[in-house]
């Protein structure tokens, strides 16, 4: 036979209503376990996100390869910075609280200690990490208001000068970015007309009564002005494909047989004329006569002779010059002696005025 069970002691309601609360204990337990291993879960995977999100910003930031900045170079090469990192945090959709950091992340040299003291005196004030903040802070450091009056009033002096059209669109626009008024939005018209103001008289003689108001399309329209004029100007003496040039006058004659026109004679002193005094000189060489020996073809300085004396020209006697002849002087006679100089002949020149068998403006030649 089996063993006899002992009595079981009855439940009473007080037994019941403990068994109750520890089993609602050891649940509640149970459950705030689950709550909180779930929690630290989710904060590990958030963390996990936000490293990987931060990493890849990151990534996607360095592969922009963002430009560095020492705090050298200026008001502009300041401007160029800020734009640049603005433009690829834009790009790669960077969220909010990494904007600065990534953008401080470039910063060097003098740059790097400014923005060290400038965060400690940010956090001493309690003032936000924000996007505008940082900006504010970095224009206030490397380009202050007064740099960008300054630029202002450049802009509103700019004129074309010397530059092609496109290269003055370009200095326009880049000035026109610190102009106060174009602050908050960007007045097309009187950007339309301050450019037309400031262009070549040629070209706002053409583009003005056109009364383009679109910035872009009147700088199109200029440029195409400008390079009509520029082929224009290339084709001037030649035949191109807009079509032959005008002639020079100098071309033109009034025979119209394009012969060249009556030309001056030059000078006789001219290199043209080299040549023929030398045979005249030659010429009148040989018909020279020798004063001491009687013979022609030389001058009586070049005489080689050294067997003539020396003749006087007043007494005709050897062994002395006329200078120191002591003889009476001799009256001059048409027929002279072989040793004395010859005398030319004069020549007269008339311009007949008569009519007669020849011309009447014929030149007659009269000898003495």
């Amino acid at each position: 036979m089996p063993p006899r069970r002992a009595p079981v002691a009855p439940v009473t309601e007080d037994d019941r209503v403990e068994r109750m609360a520890n089993s609602m204990n050891v649940m509640a337990a149970a459950i705030t376990a689950q709550t909180n291993a779930k929690t630290q879960r989710d904060l590990e995977k958030r963390e996990r996100e936000v490293h990987a999100a931060g990493t890849c910003v990151l990534t996607s930031f360095n592969h922009q390869n963002p430009p560095r900045f020492r705090g050298d170079g200026g008001h502009a090469a300041a401007d160029l910075w800020h734009q640049a990192i603005e433009k690829i945090l834009g790009a790669i959709h960077c969220p909010e609280g990494e904007m600065v950091n990534l953008a401080t992340y470039q910063l060097l040299g003098d740059a790097e200690y400014w923005w060290g003291n400038t965060s400690l005196l940010m956090e001493a004030a309690f003032e936000e990490f924000s996007w505008e903040n940082f900006k504010r802070k970095f224009l206030a450091k490397y380009f202050p208001e007064t740099a960008r009056e300054r630029y202002g009033e450049e802009f509103l002096k700019l004129t074309q000068g010397g530059l092609n059209v496109e290269a003055y669109a370009k200095k326009f626009e880049s000035l026109s970015r610190h102009f106060r008024f174009f602050r908050d939005g960007i007045d097309e018209s009187y950007m339309c007309r301050r450019f037309q103001g400031g262009l070549r008289y040629e070209l706002q003689d053409a583009v003005v009564p056109l009364g383009i108001r679109q910035f872009q399309v009147l700088v199109e329209k200029c440029q195409e002005i400008e390079d009509m004029r520029n082929k224009r100007v290339n084709r001037q003496g030649s035949f191109s494909a807009g079509g032959p040039s005008r002639p020079s006058h100098q071309s033109q004659n009034r025979g119209g047989r394009g012969t060249r026109p009556y030309n001056r004679p030059q000078n006789n002193r001219g290199p043209q004329n080299s040549g023929n005094q030398g045979t005249r000189g030659k010429q009148v060489r040989e018909k020279q006569t020798c004063y001491k020996c009687g013979e022609e073809g030389h001058y009586a300085n070049e005489c080689g002779n050294s067997g003539t004396a020396t003749i006087c020209y007043n007494c005709q006697k050897p062994g002395h010059f006329a200078r120191d002849c002591r003889a009476p002087k001799a009256e001059p006679s048409e027929n002279a002696t072989q040793g004395a100089r010859p005398t030319a002949k004069g020549r007269v020149y008339c311009m007949g005025t008569e009519v007669s068998g020849q011309a009447s403006n014929s030149i007659h030649e009269d000898r003495q």
